[in-house]
């Protein structure tokens, strides 16, 4: 028959001993013996979840301010905290929320015997019922104050940023659930301040804007992914196309704008915006490249003249104007280059001789005629068909 022994008292024995003896020796020789820290990447210490001051501090001494970063890095986790603790100099408590199951949902400190928003003082937690963290930030009495991030349930981070005073400052981050930037903003106290940038799923650039005290001022360009490709799809990177490319002078469109046609290299319109408005030619264009139509603008208003046309170059129109306003020779052909109409327009109205022809180029009678106020007055006379082409 074998007997075992068992060796945990025997272990205990020889711990209470260990302990004594260290106990007995000489304070720098007991700071000779302590094992060396273990070091980080970033070359600072690591962080030892069973020792919140990661045995940089003595017990009871002020911890460091969590808020500024990389100093934030050893306090990040509740780990690091007790259930009475100090932040900023300042004696804070914690409060823990439960999901009904019982799982945490949220540990946050404040200020000792409140739990009110106001007294909100250090840092708080927020999970997810699967126990994966949703988001880190800190307070100071009410107001966010410092880092601030947010996690997806598959523990991919989501936004990240700065407060400051609760208001954002500085960059902005967030991202798409496969892990890839979607945003890039960057703000100056609460305004938006400087280059922004989003991006579909596959890294490809989706948005490119300028701000200068909130205002969009500057380029502002867009783009999109191929046609039928879905924008999260991680390999949608390999084609995009631009969208619009205008010019903004604190927050009004103030000069060149280019819009491209959907899914195409090839330009929609084209012109220039003078404080908000229209101003000189504008051009739209079909997505054969042909152009439609072609118009001067004038404070915003169609001023001179405007030409169409079909998909295959041929002009199907063209009206002059006067600051918005049909104003002087107004002429109309069909398809295949037969003139259709030609007269002349007072503020938008037809005024004296119009002529009118079939398709055929033969006068069409039941049209052609006197015009006063746009009421047709007289069949006779018409004029003769010797108008531009």
């Amino acid at each position: 028959m074998i007997f075992y022994l068992d060796s945990r008292p025997l272990r205990r024995l020889i711990t209470s001993c260990l302990i004594v003896s260290a106990g007995c020796a000489p304070a720098d020789e007991r700071r000779s013996q302590s094992p060396p820290k273990a070091m980080s990447s970033e070359g600072t210490p690591a962080m030892d979840d069973r020792d919140p001051t990661n045995g940089t501090q003595e017990q009871g001494a002020t911890l460091p301010d969590p808020v500024n970063p990389p100093a934030a890095l050893d306090r990040s986790r509740p780990a690091a905290w007790g259930a009475s603790d100090e932040f900023e100099g300042v004696a804070v408590e914690r409060s823990t929320d439960h999901f009904k199951d019982g799982a945490v949902r949220r540990i946050a400190y404040y200020l000792p015997g409140s739990t009110a928003f106001d007294d909100r003082h250090g840092p708080e937690w927020q999970y997810f019922p699967n126990g994966t963290m949703k988001s880190m930030q800190f307070w100071r009495k009410g107001v966010l104050q410092g880092a601030f991030r947010a996690w997806y349930p598959s523990g991919l981070l989501h936004w990240d940023g700065t407060f400051l005073d609760g208001e954002r400052d500085g960059f902005y981050h967030q991202y798409h659930k496969g892990g890839a930037i979607q945003y890039e903003y960057k703000y100056k106290a609460g305004v938006p301040q400087g280059e922004w940038r989003e991006f579909l799923a596959g890294g490809a650039l989706s948005k490119l804007e300028t701000f200068e005290g909130g205002q969009l001022h500057g380029r502002r360009q867009t783009w999109v992914s191929a046609q039928g490709e879905d924008p999260r799809d991680l390999d949608a990177q390999a084609k995009i196309y631009p969208v619009l490319d205008e010019t903004y002078e604190m927050g009004i469109l103030h000069g060149p704008m280019v819009r491209y046609h959907v899914g195409s290299s090839l330009v929609q319109s084209r012109g220039s915006n003078a404080r908000g408005a229209r101003t000189g030619v504008w051009e739209i264009f079909f997505e054969n490249g042909q152009l439609l139509s072609s118009c001067s603008y004038q404070e915003g208003r169609k001023h001179g003249l405007e030409t169409q046309f079909m998909s295959d170059g041929q002009k199907v129109s063209a009206v002059e104007y006067e600051l918005g306003v049909a104003q002087g020779l107004s002429e109309s052909w069909y398809p295949d280059g037969v003139l259709q109409s030609r007269g002349t327009l007072v503020q938008g109205k037809r005024q004296g001789p119009w002529l009118y022809q079939r398709p055929d180029g033969t006068n069409n009678q039941v049209w052609s005629g006197t015009y006063l106020d746009d009421e047709r007055i007289s069949e006779e006379p018409a004029p003769s068909d010797t108008g531009s082409d």
